[in-house]
């Protein structure tokens, strides 16, 4: 299963010496800041692409533009550096302001299966009123899937927004709601 794998998570508050506060909000700038090494990861939504910050370690893990194909159909080989989920390091390098940090946190506290609101993940972090910085922190996530942006949803249950697009999103939650009820299902019949 594609969550199955469980991470340690390494939390560096304030902006990486690499770069400026302004340059940590702009994607681009993250990237081209970050080491080189990375490998293909393919799960069941696309091939994503995951940055190492060193052998034991990601930063970075997020679906690639080609979302919904095999490695096999992007004409990827084995030595094109792909892996499965279950080869991917155990320690997630995590770099935000202390704000983006304890909002990712919340994120992580959301039961698989489960989604909140932008004002749930407010009130977790003990500031009800900063529902719109909330919303700018989870779309500054890049590690996809695993600090689970995907599961908040807006305030009148439309899926808001995702910085992958709406259509994984959706697809997401879809694949938790279906282990979920197969679990379910397998534990009553065992019952």
């Amino acid at each position: 299963m594609f969550f199955d794998k469980k991470f340690t998570f390494v939390w560096n508050e304030g902006v990486s010496n690499m770069l400026s506060a302004k340059q940590a909000d702009s994607h681009l700038a993250y990237d081209d800041a970050l080491p080189a090494s990375f490998s293909y990861v393919e799960t069941p939504f696309g091939i994503w692409r995951a940055r190492y910050v060193d052998d034991h370690s990601i930063c970075h893990f997020a679906p690639t533009d080609i979302s919904g194909k095999s490695w096999r159909e992007w004409n990827l080989s084995p030595n094109d550096n792909v892996k499965h989920i279950n080869d991917l390091p155990d320690t997630v390098v995590v770099y935000g302001t202390p704000f983006q940090i304890a909002v990712w946190k919340a994120l992580i506290d959301i039961p698989f299966g489960t989604t909140t609101t932008y004002t749930g993940v407010a009130e977790r972090i003990h500031n009800p009123r900063a529902v719109r910085a909330v919303g700018s922190a989870i779309g500054a996530n890049r590690i996809g899937a695993f600090i689970p942006c995907h599961r908040v949803l807006a305030k009148n249950g439309n899926l808001g927004g995702f910085r992958w697009g709406l259509p994984l999103k959706e697809a997401l939650l879809e694949y938790e709601a279906k282990v979920v009820y197969h679990t379910q299902k397998a534990d009553s019949e065992m019952s």
